[in-house]
């Protein structure tokens, strides 16, 4: 059974889909901005503009059962995304009732913006429900804001809990469970992401440059996507998937990547592909991650397939980025114009890197049918 892509949103720092479609196949780079209100220093962030963000009082007039639950900035970005599909899962739930479609979303903060105020507060705000660090919380207004009352659940491995989620309501479809899913995942900012990721020493002080040799590691962010999936044949399929672990350390990835090249080898089996036209890397811009993403790539297609990173445009927004740059390979298959998403970085390659095809300057005019997206996370998935 085919899995297809009936509608998607994206959200994040360069807005929704348009504002995603323009920053990508720009000439020119969007870098994140500056905040100093993040961290103990100023930091470069994908901080997203609150004018597009619905209030709370315009989710109550649109979603009434959304009052019986404290909102976090997660839940009101979930919610202003929602909000832009409704006529697309109207339409699937009266074909097939509320109860045969399901909801997967991936998350790894949740409500933790929201937690840290009513702890950094003195622990005085009223207002304030411990129910909005839940993992599940997105879900849940998910859940009352649609009406949907089939399988709903969170997915929550670190950085590639988004992507999971796509590929764990594909497999509800595909087995005959639900016939439609909302799949995707969006995470809020958080200070504790932030510094989490700082002890790390992940954290750029520049703005990122993922495959250079200059690259001193990521610029967080905050977003994501949603995607209404069912087995009702549309322009985009999600064709394959693959997922493991190579269980190599907590924050660092094995650099033979023998498990990324196995899961590669997994979506491309499954999409029925020996090759594709374009990958959007993880591309974080650290270090070991760049070492290890490169490896696998050329071990797999050498140079010849190109290859971005849109995370200079985002910054990396953790349980949300999985769904955010399958937003970004479906927006490139979408190009009227044939291009490819521009990789941002300083034009100096690390020469200890396998030599992939970076796309650094503009291509267009060309015939691009199939896209692999990649997502990694700690503890090697």
């Amino acid at each position: 059974m085919n899995i297809f892509i009936n509608a998607y949103e994206s959200i994040n720092a360069a807005g929704f889909n348009d504002g995603l479609r323009e920053a990508m196949f720009s000439s020119t780079r969007r870098g994140v901005s500056v905040y100093d209100d993040l961290a103990d220093r100023p930091i470069h962030f994908g901080r997203i503009n609150d004018e597009l963000v619905l209030s709370d009082e315009l989710l109550f007039e649109r979603y009434v059962p959304l009052k019986s639950i404290p909102l976090t900035r997660t839940d009101r970005l979930i919610g202003t995304v929602l909000a832009r599909l409704q006529p697309t899962i109207d339409t699937l739930k009266s074909r097939y009732g509320s109860n045969r479609l399901g909801i997967v979303l991936g998350s790894s903060v949740a409500g933790m913006l929201e937690t840290e105020d009513y702890f950094f507060g003195g622990q005085t705000d009223d207002a304030y429900d411990d129910t909005v660090l839940e993992i599940a919380g997105p879900v849940r207004v998910v859940q009352l804001a649609s009406g949907i009352t089939g399988p709903a659940y969170a997915i929550s491995t670190a950085c590639s809990s988004s992507a999971k989620a796509l590929a764990s309501a594909a497999r509800l479809i595909r087995a005959g469970v639900i016939d439609a899913a909302i799949a995707g995942g969006i995470d809020g900012m958080s200070r504790f992401t932030v510094a989490g990721f700082t002890a790390l020493g992940a954290v750029s002080d520049a703005l990122t440059l993922p495959f250079s040799a200059n690259r001193q590691g990521i610029n967080l962010g905050e977003g994501g996507a949603l995607f209404v999936l069912s087995r009702e044949a549309h322009a985009i399929e999600l064709a394959g998937w693959g997922e493991t672990s190579d269980a190599h350390h907590i924050s660092s990835p094995d650099p033979k990547a023998s498990e990324v090249i196995r899961a590669i080898d997994h979506a491309m089996q499954q999409a029925q592909l020996d090759r594709v036209d374009y990958i959007n890397a993880h591309g974080t811009g650290t270090v070991l991650n760049d070492a290890m993403e490169s490896t696998a790539i050329y071990s797999r297609f050498g140079d010849q397939v190109p290859v971005s990173s849109t995370k200079p445009i985002t910054g990396h927004t953790l349980g949300g980025a999985g769904a955010l740059e399958a937003a970004v390979a479906c927006l490139t298959l979408e190009d009227k114009d044939g291009r490819l998403p521009l990789h941002f970085y300083d034009g100096q390659p690390d020469p200890e890197l396998p030599a992939i095809d970076l796309v650094t300057t503009p291509r267009s005019g060309l015939n691009v049918r199939s896209v692999l997206s990649h997502s990694f996370a700690f503890g090697g998935n």
